[in-house]
């Protein structure tokens, strides 16, 4: 079997400690830019890991989606049907998803578009994403 060329970026959620919950916890009290969480989030991907439900995972940070897109980070799992990969977006925690009147908010309608973009990307470009070698 050959080397995993994705080793960097294994996690095992396991090392997930009580310390790095409580960092992250206080750091979503704080209202900080986005890419406080990212660069926190970066240092301690077990976080993500464990939010996406995985015991063991790849968690890439700042996956880049040909020149287009960059993804804030993408989690893959190996299991009994192959890589699932999911992206993972972050936002800020006191970005509102709707509207006092209900309405979606402009914070969700900017997340929902991402999606769809970073979605019609990957299906039109399935051959480049699934490179390893692309960050």
């Amino acid at each position: 079997m050959g080397s995993d060329p994705l080793k960097q970026y294994s996690v095992d959620f396991w090392k997930l400690t009580p310390e790095m919950v409580d960092r992250f916890e206080s750091l979503l009290d704080d209202d900080l830019a986005e890419s406080a969480y990212q660069q926190f989030l970066g240092r301690n991907p077990e976080i993500i890991a464990r939010m996406m439900g995985h015991e063991s995972a790849y968690v890439i940070p700042e996956k880049a989606l040909g020149s287009e897109f960059r993804c804030d980070f993408v989690v893959g799992e190996c299991n009994s049907i192959g890589f699932q990969w999911q992206i993972f977006e972050l936002k800020r925690p006191r970005d509102r998803i709707t509207t006092k009147t209900g309405d979606v908010s402009h914070a969700l309608n900017v997340a929902l578009r991402q999606i769809r973009q970073r979605r019609n990307w990957l299906e039109s470009n399935v051959d480049y994403a699934s490179r390893p070698a692309n960050k």
